[in-house]
């Protein structure tokens, strides 16, 4: 268990307020949460939704909600890196960063 997934995971909670209203939001039962919030582990599929309900319900002022590099950094760090190595390359179709 990763103590920085576990922290982001209780943050999370926290900002849609509550296990129940979480399991709502990402469509999974209470005690689905719960397990997530104890193992300090999310499953992939369940990320985005809950990267997405974060930012619908944080409140100005309020603690910034976790991204998907918080919640799975060993899916998402993956992902960043590949789609910045395609944008360097130029491999897909957008522009190419200028030089230094």
């Amino acid at each position: 268990m990763s103590k920085a997934r576990a922290l982001a995971i209780a943050r999370a909670i926290k900002i849609i307020g509550g296990q129940r209203a979480t399991a709502k939001a990402i469509g999974v039962t209470q005690p689905a949460v719960s397990q997530m919030l104890a193992r300090g582990n999310i499953r992939a599929e369940l990320v985005l939704p809950l990267e997405r309900a974060c930012a619908r319900a944080a409140k100005p002022g309020g603690p910034p909600p976790p991204t998907r590099y918080e919640l799975r950094p060993d899916i998402f760090r993956r992902e960043a890196e590949a789609r910045l190595r395609r944008l360097v390359e130029g491999s897909d179709g957008l522009a190419r960063l200028p030089p230094r």
